[in-house]
C-alpha cells in the first residue's frame, strides 16, 4: 500500500478580452494514483514564485458538504482559478468521483513561466504542525 498523490495537470486559460469569464479554464488537477485514501484535511497547494516566496494558499477542507476530504485511488481534485461552489461529484459507471474547489479570485494565478505549483501534506503530532511537499509542477508558459 502506497501513497502516491500527484499534480497531474495545470491548466492555463487563453487570455483575451474576456478573461474574467475564462477563470474557471485555469485550474490544477490532483489525482490520487496510489493504493490507499488520503484524509486532505489541511493540505496546502500553493504557487511558489522563483524567489522563493509562496502565494495563492488554498487550504483543503475537512469536508465538502457531507463528505469528507477521504481522497480515494482513482479519484481527482480540480481547484479552479475563478468562481463557484465546492462540491463533490460522487461515482458513478465506472468514475471514482471527483472533488471541485473554486478560489474566487478574479485575476489568473498559475500563468507565470517557471512558477511553480506546490503541493504540502499536513499531519499534527501533538502541538507540532507538519507540512512535506507532496509534489510541484513547474508552470510552462
Amino acid at each position: 500500500m502506497a501513497r502516491k498523490i500527484v499534480i497531474k495537470a495545470v491548466n492555463n486559460a487563453p487570455k483575451d478580452d474576456r478573461e474574467k469569464f475564462k477563470l474557471n479554464d485555469e485550474w490544477v488537477c490532483i489525482a490520487n494514483e496510489g493504493t490507499t485514501t488520503e484524509n486532505m484535511e489541511g493540505w496546502i497547494l500553493c504557487t511558489r514564485k522563483p524567489d522563493g516566496r509562496h502565494y495563492n494558499a488554498f487550504y483543503f477542507p475537512a469536508e465538502v458538504g457531507v463528505y469528507k476530504m477521504n481522497f480515494k485511488p482513482g479519484q481527482l481534485i480540480f481547484v479552479m482559478t475563478g468562481s463557484g461552489r465546492d462540491t463533490f461529484l460522487p461515482a458513478m459507471e465506472g468514475h471514482p468521483g471527483q472533488f471541485h474547489f473554486f478560489l474566487n479570485l478574479d485575476h489568473f494565478i498559475w500563468d507565470t513561466p517557471k512558477d511553480k505549483v506546490n503541493l504540502y501534506s499536513y499531519k499534527k503530532d501533538g502541538q507540532k504542525e507538519i507540512y512535506e511537499l507532496v509534489d510541484q509542477k513547474e508552470i510552462g508558459g
